[in-house]
């Protein structure tokens, strides 16, 4: 989206994105990067361009060297387990168990983490909605890690917008609720 503004004299182009996660389609980054290219060509020379867009999606993987790790947590599964020992016998092959081995085995059949660690973050206005729905979403993506259909990928990529949806709500809605109690004289007594 893009929007012309003269401020004093001087065309100022605002130019808002979002660019595609780091988990999206190539096609879908790549469209992303085209059209923003076409906004900026058709900016006429000598007027200001903004562009406020959110591209932390798509640069974050480029820029830290993030070591992905091997699921070791779903041998705890039965199944998991029983499909890693099937997977290492035909790997070795009756040879001697080389470490390698087994780590690219393990790699192959239990999947490896996005290699980001978790980040605290702040959840004191969650209610039990948007709980829920955070744990389905979750739910979805081990699914889909599991299981790369087309079909898994679209109830999570589903599911993760609905919940952006949501989270947005209930955080707004804890914040009104915040303001008008603070504004109240309870407030104001809290406060002080």
């Amino acid at each position: 989206m893009s929007l012309k503004l003269e401020i004093e004299g001087v065309m100022l182009n605002v130019v808002s994105g979002y660019a595609p996660q780091v988990g999206c389609e190539l096609e879908e980054k790549e469209r992303f990067w085209s059209e923003l290219d076409e906004v900026m060509e058709s900016t006429p020379m000598g007027e200001r361009v903004v562009i406020g867009a959110d591209f932390n999606g798509h640069a974050e993987e480029e820029v830290k060297d993030i070591e992905k790790k091997t699921k070791w947590w779903k041998l705890k599964k039965e199944e998991c387990c029983e499909e890693f020992r099937q997977k290492l016998r035909q790997a070795l092959g009756g040879q001697v168990v080389l470490p390698e081995v087994i780590r690219e085995t393990g790699r192959k059949v239990l999947g490896v983490s996005s290699g980001r660690r978790k980040e605290d973050k702040e959840t004191w206005w969650w209610n039990e909605e948007v709980q829920y729905s955070v744990q389905r979403k979750r739910l979805a993506k081990k699914k889909w890690d599991m299981d790369r259909t087309e079909e898994n990928r679209q109830e999570y990529k589903e599911l993760q917008c609905r919940v952006k949806r949501e989270v947005s709500k209930a955080k707004q809605k804890a914040y009104d609720e915040l303001y008008t109690r603070l504004d109240s004289v309870e407030g104001l007594v809290q406060v002080s």
